[in-house]
């Protein structure tokens, strides 16, 4: 290996590369005794500049999960960086380099846990390996320490930005070791999150906040009724109001395209546009609730079967009980938008997205032009919740400004959001199940009907096929019919549904078994140590079972597998009951067990924010069709949870070695159940449908 006089490597310009999310290829030019030498290209994960700063590309898209911080946090520590190095620039949408850079379905820790890991120690390795060399020493002779690597047994030491040069130059290792749990001084713990100070004052930019000189902005009059199409509009006094440049046909609607975004509403209001409403101008979300209902005893989807527990509940063997679940709407509050600039041959976008990937290969193919002349700029994103997964207002914007050759930002109105959007799907859930002569369950059955696309099922189904608990005879059924209503992602996916109907059927076996909730449940968790844990402990810090004057509680258990790694949480939602019958939410209780914590401080505010996500479902979440059109617009008849109706939260983080997993979409599939469990324990009555709706509770 050729070695650098010391005061050439010092005067060396860094750039380290290291790791499998190889890509960010990054120019270097350095000086080696006095003389210029030629750029070189070399292709890093991390970039360490002179100053020993430690430049990490954020790889998934930052919408409050926290991975702007926890990412880099997991990179910090195998390479022993100083946490007040570190800097996060957004990465480019290259899944060649990348890997998959969809941020969905709390993916990003699990998926960048082994690869951030195997980049930190890698680049690690080669800074040890640079300081050897320049020391002559073997590499066990040297140690790290927040970004500065030591030689044992002597005062000699060299940052990782006077090291960063030499060290590019090293080998990649293939194969390195981690540090272990016990070693851990930043993963594991609650850091400041790198974005809070932007945030605070108000520097972060949101997709809604890009601008530049030229920007113009578009808002869109979408189609009234699902598969409407246009007849007829009047342009003119539209293009009269003051700033309007442009009134366009798109895929979805008709776009007016203006200097400002107030000019472009009040043109929009303008058009006198008239429909062809089509087919679906008479369909109902109650006619829909019939026909789901009536599918529910022809199920043509055999999910998941064990024993035999179509013969064990033949007959009306066992208890039965019926579960309704609505359409439902993201409505984040930065309501969907996206900048697009077309060119000839090429397309720059800004904006708020979930998929970078997948909005770099839609409008590729959009354009007909190479992915390669497509590049997308991600920003923060206002809030998500698998809304912004989706790729119609990224196609609205492509459309506008393909046609105009001009840069436009598409903004959609509250409105637009509401009733235009991919919505939760709507189902209706059958569960049937029978209590041995021990009091355990010993035969279950779960029926989905729903409505979507069979190619998409788990998009409703998912967690009807799977209990954590000892079950002899199981068996999850589906049928699926289809409807002009685009659905997709919402946080919880089906488990926010799924889940809910078997926790709470759960409870009430339990209580017509005249058993503890949680005992039985308990009792039928004889091989899952970790699920015993997390009840345990949420019972614990709860005081469960203990009588507290008019306080009810309801408990609920949640697990998943994904990658092989599985996460536990629990719940309990504790109501008190007043004088006139009303409730209110006072506490919810939470351990959750999602492998090594990352950030625990970062758990615990995604259990906070899934909570509340929870409770906004529970109490307002519906969204009613009538004669093919959204009924609610807005915040007035599509609630939200507002401060006065938030409990206290106290959870317990778990920590252990397992490997680690993301809990942003994993905490209302266990609140839901609860507070329903609560409600019931509370008023008497079943809980088999939501919402509960808010008038049974004060504030």
């Amino acid at each position: 290996m050729k070695t650098f006089n010391r005061r050439a490597f010092l005067q060396a310009s860094s750039v380290l590369g290291g790791g499998l999310l190889i890509g960010l290829a990054m120019p270097v030019s350095y000086a080696q005794s006095g003389n210029e030498r030629k750029e070189q290209t070399l292709l890093p994960l991390i970039k360490i500049t002179p100053q020993g700063e430690v430049v990490v590309p954020l790889i998934m898209s930052e919408m409050g999960q926290g991975v702007y911080t926890s990412l880099p946090q997991i990179i910090a520590e195998e390479l022993d960086a100083s946490w007040q190095s570190i800097k996060v620039v957004d990465a480019e949408a290259d899944e060649e380099k990348y890997g998959y850079q969809g941020t969905l379905a709390s993916l990003s820790i699990l998926l960048a846990w082994r690869s951030h890991r195997d980049a930190g120690a890698k680049a690690r390795h080669m800074l040890i390996a640079a300081a050897a060399d320049i020391w002559q020493v073997e590499k066990s002779a040297c140690e790290t320490s927040q970004g500065v690597v030591y030689l044992q047994g002597s005062d000699k030491k060299l940052t990782y930005g006077q090291l960063a040069s030499l060290a590019a130059k090293m080998p990649v290792p293939e194969k390195v070791s981690y540090k272990s749990p016990e070693q851990y001084n930043i993963i594991g713990k609650s850091v400041q999150p790198l974005d809070i100070s932007d945030k605070v004052t108000g520097k972060t930019q949101f997709g809604i906040d890009v601008n530049f000189p030229g920007l113009l902005t578009s808002v869109i009059l979408k189609k009234p009724v699902f598969g409407a199409k246009i007849k007829s509009y009047d342009r003119s006094a539209a293009l009269a109001v003051r700033g309007v440049s442009a009134v366009l046909e798109i895929s979805s609607g008709l776009a007016v395209v203006a200097s400002n975004y107030w000019s472009a509403t009040k043109a929009l209001r303008l058009l006198e546009a008239k429909w062809d409403l089509g087919k679906y101008k008479s369909f109902s979300s109650q006619d829909l609730v019939k026909q789901l209902k009536n599918k529910l005893s022809s199920p043509d989807i055999l999910l998941k079967t064990i024993g035999h527990a179509d013969k064990q509940l033949a007959n009306n063997q066992g208890l039965s009980a019926i579960f309704e679940f609505p359409l439902l709407a993201h409505a984040p509050m930065e309501p969907v938008n996206f900048t697009a600039h077309v060119q000839s041959g090429k397309c720059e976008l800004w904006g708020p997205t979930q998929d970078r990937g997948r909005v770099k290969e839609t409008v590729a193919k959009l354009l007909a032009i190479s992915a390669d002349h497509v590049k997308v700029n991600t920003t923060f994103i206002g809030g998500g919740f698998g809304r912004k997964v989706q790729q119609d207002f990224v196609i609205d914007a492509v459309e506008v400004s393909k046609q105009l050759k001009l840069p436009v930002k598409v903004v959609w109105s509250r409105e637009n959001d509401i009733q235009h959007g991919i919505f939760r799907p709507m189902s209706i859930h059958k569960l049937t199940a029978k209590l041995g002569k021990d009091k355990q369950v010993s035969a279950w059955q779960h029926t989905v009907s729903a409505h979507g696309s069979k190619e998409q099922a788990w998009l409703t189904t998912a967690g009807a096929d799977h209990l954590p608990y000892n079950i002899e005879h199981f068996q999850a059924n589906a049928h699926i019919i289809e409807t002009p209503i685009p659905v997709g992602t919402l946080r919880g996916i089906a488990h926010s549904s799924t889940n809910f109907a078997n926790e709470v059927f759960l409870t009430q076996l339990a209580m017509k078994a005249e058993i503890d909730p949680l005992a039985l449940r308990l009792s039928m968790l004889r091989d899952k140590p970790r699920a015993i844990h997390v009840l345990k402990r949420v019972a614990a810090i709860a005081q469960w079972g203990v009588s507290k004057n008019n306080t009810y509680q309801g408990i609920a258990l949640f697990d998943k597998t994904k990658e092989g790694s599985t996460f536990y949480i629990a719940q309990v939602v504790e109501l008190v009951k007043r004088g006139d019958g009303k409730l209110k939410i006072t506490k919810v209780y939470t351990a959750a067990d999602f492998g090594q914590p990352i950030n625990p401080n970062g758990i615990k505010a995604q259990v906070e924010g899934g909570t509340a996500f929870a409770l906004s479902m529970a109490l307002y979440g519906q969204i009613d069709i009538e004669n093919g059109q959204v009924k609610q617009s807005n915040f007035h008849d599509y609630q939200v949870l507002r401060i006065p109706f938030m409990p206290q939260i106290i959870t317990e983080v778990i920590e252990n070695n397992e490997s680690p997993i993301g809990c942003g979409e994993n905490i209302n599939p266990a609140t839901l159940p609860a507070l329903a469990n609560a409600v019931a324990k509370a008023t008497g009555q079943v809980i088999n449908k939501l919402p509960l709706g808010a008038n049974i509770f004060v504030s």
